[in-house]
């Protein structure tokens, strides 16, 4: 739901910017992008875990998989929301591409160099909250380690996920 939001929020701006470049770009910078941006930035140092120790009562976490826990902490703790706002960030990360060449075109150099940074912004964040699509897109020297992310985040979210009066399946 609040994905939907960010993107009517960033199709808004920019149908209002063929009226106003400036003063919707400027909305669009500090309203969406930077109060969205800015709480994920918070969630995402506010909220890391105490330091997890391996091997521990009662999820038997290895070291790969508390690396990932602690690296990739809201994934793991929303990961509904996190996929969602995931989407929202790459949503933001496209609108760059109709933003920046309009501003460059009206003459607002400033305002459309900080949204063309902001790509990277975007996509670090996306990152961190829906990694297990990024990492499957990984090719080249990074697929080998993008495929041992992914096994240990599997691994991971298989064991956070266990009910734990539930047995496992011993055959």
């Amino acid at each position: 739901m609040f994905g939907i939001l960010i993107t009517l929020g960033v199709i808004g701006t920019l149908v209002w910017s063929y009226f106003d470049p400036l003063w919707a770009s400027k909305t669009f910078l500090f309203g969406i992008v930077g109060l969205f941006e800015g709480y994920i930035y918070l969630m995402s140092r506010a909220g890391r875990p105490d330091a997890l120790e391996p091997f521990t009562e009662p999820l038997y976490l290895n070291p790969d998989e508390v690396a990932v826990v602690e690296k990739y902490h809201l994934f793991f703790k929303f990961p509904f929301a996190s996929r969602e706002f995931s989407g929202a960030l790459s949503g933001i990360q496209l609108s760059t591409f109709i933003w920046v060449p309009w501003l460059f075109y009206n003459g607002f150099w400033v305002t459309a160099v900080a949204i063309g940074g902001n790509y990277f912004v975007a996509s670090f964040l996306a990152m961190q909250l829906n990694p297990r699509l990024f990492l499957q897109q990984a090719s080249g020297a990074a697929a080998l380690y993008a495929q041992c992310e992914l096994l240990a985040i599997d691994s991971a979210l298989t064991k956070l996920t266990r009910h734990p009066g539930r047995e496992t399946d011993a055959a």
